[in-house]
């Protein structure tokens, strides 16, 4: 399955497919661009339509996390799905994580 980001009509965004090792290539550079077109300090995305991931989901994340910070945004993730937070945990990175 694909994967894709856009961007909801509030100015939000949701994620959309499969978060995985063979699907994040590319997105990571897109959700970046989406973020710099974006007005306003707060960024949301909507994870709920993940149907699956792993690590490098996990990974793509964390860089935009980091890239929001870089931008002087926040970047908060809503409807984290538990496969992703299991992982967060595992690995002690879910204070990463700003959940809404």
């Amino acid at each position: 399955m694909a994967l894709h980001i856009e961007s909801a009509q509030n100015g939000d965004f949701r994620i959309i497919g499969e978060l995985t090792f063979n699907t994040v290539s590319g997105v990571d550079e897109k959700g970046m661009v989406l973020f710099d077109m974006t007005e306003g300090e707060d960024l949301y995305i909507d994870l709920q339509e993940i149907s699956h991931t792993d690590s490098a989901g996990l990974v793509l994340l964390i860089a935009w996390v980091r890239y929001a910070s870089r931008k002087n945004k926040t970047l908060q993730f809503l409807n984290i799905p538990n496969q992703m937070l299991a992982l967060a945990k595992s690995y002690n990175l879910d204070q990463v994580f700003r959940l809404r």
